[in-house]
């Protein structure tokens, strides 16, 4: 756990006060709304907090309680969510070294995590599953983006999130989402954009990429759909041994470690996939075929 994490903070109690009402009558988080409602590429400007004037400073969060409601939150440290059915919307979070922005405990469902900003955290932005992220943007992570594994009763969904910047650590080998063991999860509408070293887009260092979805070990009913993937020493690894791994209509870059010889193709994925079916190259519409 975080260093600052032991308790509800005394901040907390106020803030969740809040509450969905405030959120839904809020004219910066309507125009966020329908601005999704046609399938809108994510970025820096069209994820994160949606009324940055709103946010107020809190120390780093344990959540413990059933059903609260975070809201308005610029986080240094990070947040535990310990808790079913809790929301955090239009939020920063500076991790500030620690292993995660937010961790979502095993065996919790119905977690809520919207319109916010994470970075500065050694591991990944969000650790867990039971959960549905929307609109993140995150960034500038010693290691990862997203590391949805572990175990949950409910499904977990990862929507309109965009993904960049990431392996600022020495050695690291960053994935836009690694998965050691999961089931029911699915990624759509996300975009993870990392350009690796040596290719025309890549932001330079200390950023590295290793792949945008590394899936390992126990994996079931994992889904990535019409996403925008770019990069990675491959941009996917299909390495599960349970199976259930579908990759459809997803517009792929070609900022992969293919790129310097002309071999976009060959370090598209590796590893078998169960199903892969519908995914084009951004450049062409061609099919891109593992």
């Amino acid at each position: 756990m975080g260093s600052g994490c032991g308790a509800d903070h005394k901040t907390g109690d106020s803030l969740q006060k809040t509450g969905p009402k405030s959120a839904a009558t809020n004219p910066l988080r309507q125009a966020r709304l329908e601005s999704y409602e046609k399938p809108t590429r994510p970025t820096a400007e069209n994820t994160g907090p949606y009324d940055e004037a709103a946010l107020k400073a809190s120390e780093a969060l344990m959540i413990t309680t059933d059903g609260a409601v975070y809201e308005n939150l610029e986080v240094k440290g990070d947040i535990w969510i310990d808790a079913d059915d809790v929301t955090i919307r239009n939020f920063r979070i500076d991790a500030a070294g620690e292993y995660y922005g937010i961790k979502v405990v095993d065996g919790h469902e119905g977690v809520v995590i919207e319109d916010g900003e994470i970075f500065g955290m050694t591991s990944a932005g969000v650790l867990g599953v039971g959960l549905t992220a929307r609109r993140l943007h995150v960034h500038d992570s010693s290691g990862d983006g997203f590391k949805a594994e572990g175990e949950s009763p409910a499904p977990t969904l990862i929507e309109f999130c965009f993904v960049e910047k990431l392996g600022t650590g020495e050695d690291a080998h960053a994935d836009g989402n690694q998965t050691r063991g999961g089931a029911n999860i699915t990624f759509r509408y996300n975009n993870f954009f990392l350009p690796s070293p040596g290719t025309p887009n890549y932001p330079g260092a200390p950023y590295k990429s290793n792949a945008a979805f590394m899936l390992e070990l126990g994996i079931s009913d994992f889904v990535i759909e019409r996403n925008w993937l770019n990069g990675g020493s491959y941009t996917i690894y299909c390495g599960s041994d349970a199976g259930g791994v579908s990759v459809r209509n997803n517009v792929f870059g070609r900022d992969n470690d293919g790129l310097p010889e002309g071999k976009e193709a060959g370090h598209l994925v590796s590893g078998e996939c169960d199903e892969w079916a519908g995914n084009v190259w951004e450049d062409t519409g061609n099919p891109a075929r593992r």
